[in-house]
């Protein structure tokens, strides 16, 4: 392959370089004699790894494959050795993607609190970054709970799908007495907000729901007809008292 100046090319091996001159002179690596090339690598992305090779004074960094290069300089220095200069460029395409950026998301906070919803009667999930997906995991087992009388999802992210799913879930819920909401996106707009569309679920969850004596709502910003919604479920609800 030849390398012209300004060319652009992929490096799809995966590649030990090193950061040590002294390292060249050996005859297994660059030597001193022979047609020989050698790469100058500018790299973001090279994995410093001699902490964990076998030749720990070589200061080794592994090029990834997937990495692209712009060749900026070549040159030739006689005795049959060529320099190659090139430099990690931003490729006009994804390359390879990192399979650490496909991991499912998980809420670990959640994960420890549902493995003892069981067995206690009060959950402390606020400030935790719960958002809808959570919640849909939270309140289909909500659905069916019967220990649980203290829920705090204040100060989270829970969106109109999650907003709506947990009014669903109140509508079958015995057991929850009191459900912190403060300070919540239940909306998918953002910020601190109850949308039309959350403050009706709920509504509609409070006019059947009979277990429920505290609902906290403070810090929200509730819109006009999510506020209508919750006026009217008031009035057939007898069991809300705070």
């Amino acid at each position: 392959m030849k390398f012209n100046t300004g060319d652009t090319f992929v490096w799809w091996g995966v590649s030990s370089c090193t950061e040590s001159l002294d390292v060249l002179n050996k005859e297994q690596f660059l030597g001193k004699t022979g047609t020989r090339t050698l790469f100058n690598i500018q790299c973001h992305n090279g994995k410093q790894i001699h902490l964990h090779s076998h030749y720990k004074h070589e200061h080794e960094v592994l090029l990834m494959p997937g990495t692209y290069f712009q060749v900026k300089s070549t040159i030739d220095v006689g005795s049959n050795l060529n320099i190659i200069h090139v430099q990690e460029a931003t490729p006009p395409y994804v390359l390879c993607e990192s399979p650490l950026d496909t991991l499912p998301y998980t809420n670990e906070p959640l994960e420890i609190a549902m493995r003892a919803l069981d067995s206690t009667s009060e959950l402390k999930l606020h400030n935790i970054g719960t958002n809808e997906e959570d919640t849909q995991v939270l309140v289909e087992a909500l659905k069916v709970n019967k220990t649980l009388t203290t829920l705090n999802l204040a100060g989270n992210q829970i969106s109109d799908g999650g907003g709506e799913a947990l009014a669903e879930a109140l509508k079958v819920n015995r057991a929850l007495t009191t459900l912190f909401l403060g300070g919540n996106q239940i909306s998918d707009g953002g910020g601190n907000q109850i949308s039309d569309g959350g403050g009706e679920a709920l509504a509609d969850a409070l006019k059947v729901n009979r277990a429920l004596t505290t609902l906290f709502l403070g810090g929200n910003q509730i819109s006009d007809g999510g506020g209508e919604a919750l006026a009217e479920a008031l009035k057939v609800n007898k069991t809300l008292t705070t």
